[in-house]
């Protein structure tokens, strides 16, 4: 899938995106799923493609957690959580089309109550952010990716650019001393959260980081937070976490995470990759249990072959369809 302008983060720069679609039978009807792989985790196409034909599918009811579910707890699956994620939706949309509802609907949710979401500008040079920040869509909110070497003139060139909030992303971009001085700056600029300052690592830092941190500015956890079990590894380290549904394994690992998240007074932010429709859709229908969207992954490609949820000036819009009301658009 291209991308409209050239995706960098600190660690790499991305003109276009591969990710794998899934789609699973049963009685006449489709499920499908997407799985965008996480590299650093080891994570492949190939290494998927070749996993696939060797799992096991039991058979039994679609309720969530048994008959064919039991797949994702199979040995293959331990260190794939992207293909977990694209099964996971596959069998939700499944479950959601045999129960003729939309997943919300399922859960009890309110796709009204969700809160706008952010559209990323990747990294730059300061001119180029700024106009990116001025083609962007008029979203309240733009996502800052940082950690490159021009970060503050980056930062004031999109805010000479636009009026718009502004939330940053180091992506594991600085060390401590660089993090509390970033917090300072932030205050200036209407920047309303900073996303993974400091390396997954880094938990001590991370801890005084967030003990020294004066400016009202939350910080939010991402790659320290993978899963489910990581929330109570990572507390007192950021104010919040964001969940994706790649990296921890699908939207029912999700739904515990936000809900464990609340409980531990937490804050949610519900992020993507860089995905087509159908993942950021799937994320989407968990959107009313977030504090913070960041689904903007389908609206940053030049071509999704998806559709489903549709990004309105960082509104998000549901299909009110059964499952995850996704459909694939025909192929050119």
């Amino acid at each position: 899938m291209p991308l409209r302008d050239p995706f960098g983060i600190s660690r790499i720069t991305r003109s276009e995106v591969t990710n794998l679609a899934v789609k699973i039978s049963a009685n006449g009807t489709e499920g499908w799923g997407e799985a965008a792989p996480i590299y650093y985790h080891g994570q492949s196409i190939e290494s998927m493609e070749g996993i696939l034909p060797e799992l096991k599918f039991p058979e039994g009811s679609l309720e969530p957690g048994s008959g064919p579910w039991a797949v994702l707890n199979q040995p293959l699956l331990e260190n794939q959580s992207a293909l977990r994620a694209a099964l996971d939706m596959a069998l939700l949309d499944l479950w959601g089309k045999q129960q003729g509802q939309s997943l919300f609907k399922l859960w009890g949710l309110n796709p009204t109550a969700i809160p706008a979401s952010s559209f990323t500008l990747g990294l730059d040079t300061p001119e180029i952010m700024a106009e990116k920040a001025r083609r962007a869509p008029k979203t309240p909110v733009l996502k800052i990716k940082l950690g490159g070497k021009d970060d503050l003139a980056c930062l004031e060139a999109i805010r000479g650019a636009t009026s718009a909030r502004i939330r940053v992303d180091a992506n594991e971009g600085w060390n401590l001393k660089e993090a509390l001085e970033w917090t300072e700056r932030l205050r200036d600029l209407d920047v309303d959260l900073i996303e993974q300052p400091l390396h997954r690592d880094m938990h001590e830092e991370g801890r005084e980081l967030t003990r020294r941190n004066k400016s009202g500015i939350p910080i939010i956890l991402d790659e320290s937070v993978q899963c489910l079990n990581d929330i109570l590894q990572t507390l007192g380290e950021g104010d919040g976490i964001n969940i994706k549904l790649a990296k921890c394994g699908g939207p029912l690992e999700a739904k515990q995470m936000a809900e464990a998240a609340h409980e531990r007074g937490l804050l949610v932010l519900l992020g993507c990759m860089l995905e087509s429709s159908l993942g950021v859709t799937a994320a989407a229908h968990l959107a009313p249990l977030a504090d913070f969207t960041d689904l903007d992954g389908a609206a940053l490609l030049a071509k999704d072959p998806f559709e489903g949820m549709l990004f309105n000036d960082g509104r998000l819009l549901l299909p009110n369809a059964p499952g995850l009301g996704v459909k694939r658009k025909s192929q050119d």
